[in-house]
């Protein structure tokens, strides 16, 4: 089985931390196979990918999803043992997973649930190759990742028989903010990470967690190279005393967005 990771030329120096951060929570790691995208459409590389596989599973991660802690190795394994014993479950997440009914299954594990009438959500997941395929099969190959899953929910509702989606049972997690998924904590899942980028943008809430690995978003501008500097010297923690004592903010933000946009990298 391999890991795919789908990633625009954009995107590669968040691809770099979100693999050195792969190693280091889950060293064991599957074979990774990266799907560079050279333009806009989406879902022609990934199906051509996936149709290259020679294996019936696939792990599909997207390139910003950052492990954040280590990964139940023992839970994945499962997962995967369930999925090859069982050919008729198609997608497996590894994570809390929204659905109208969760019911337990008389032929699978008591903490492994049935989710009944889920979309179809990009989150990391084991995929059956052939189930990928069959919702690509007619979507425009031109679809982004948002519009495959706008698109393959759509296509989903009508299959006989219904594919069977399956999860490990679990509490919904914490909300953090932010629409969809994106908002949830998603730092207890079977497979944990954080998003670092949203609707295009960089997740700075996640900036110090990076920092405490040792890394840093890519530089837009003048203002987070100058932020980045600023940790370096340990700048930023004397800042955030500062603020702690006069309970009065720096406004630093607001300056590093303003460099960014008058001085910004291309």
């Amino acid at each position: 089985m391999h890991i795919l990771i789908p990633t625009y030329q954009s995107t590669t120096r968040v691809l770099t931390i979100t693999l050195a951060l792969l190693d280091h929570y889950w060293p064991t790691h599957p074979p990774i196979r990266q799907i560079p995208m050279t333009s806009s459409p989406w879902l022609g590389p990934m199906t051509e990918a996936v149709g290259a596989l020679n294996d019936p599973l696939f792990l599909l991660l997207l390139d910003d999803y950052a492990l954040c802690s280590p990964v139940q190795d023992d839970k994945i394994t499962r997962a995967i043992q369930t999925m090859s014993h069982h050919p008729d479950i198609d997608l497996f997440p590894l994570s809390w997973y929204p659905a109208q009914k969760r019911l337990p299954h008389p032929n699978l594990p008591s903490d492994i649930l049935h989710l009944q009438s889920s979309p179809i959500l990009l989150q990391a997941a084991l995929w059956r190759r052939d189930f990928f395929l069959h919702l690509a099969q007619d979507i425009d190959p031109r679809a982004s990742a948002w519009g495959f899953e706008s698109a393959a929910t759509q296509k989903l509702r009508p299959l006989t028989p219904t594919p069977k989606i399956c999860a490990f049972s679990q509490p919904e997690p914490r909300w953090l903010g932010g629409p969809f998924l994106d908002g949830f904590d998603k730092s207890h899942w079977p497979l944990p990470y954080h998003n670092l980028i949203h609707r295009g943008r960089l997740a700075l809430h996640h900036e110090p967690f990076l920092h405490q690995h040792g890394f840093t978003f890519p530089s837009r501008g003048l203002g987070d190279t100058l932020a980045n500097l600023a940790h370096s010297t340990g700048l930023t923690t004397l800042i955030h005393h500062l603020e702690h004592l006069t309970q009065t903010p720096c406004g630093c933000s607001a300056r590093r967005q303003w460099l960014n946009e008058k001085l910004p990298y291309t």
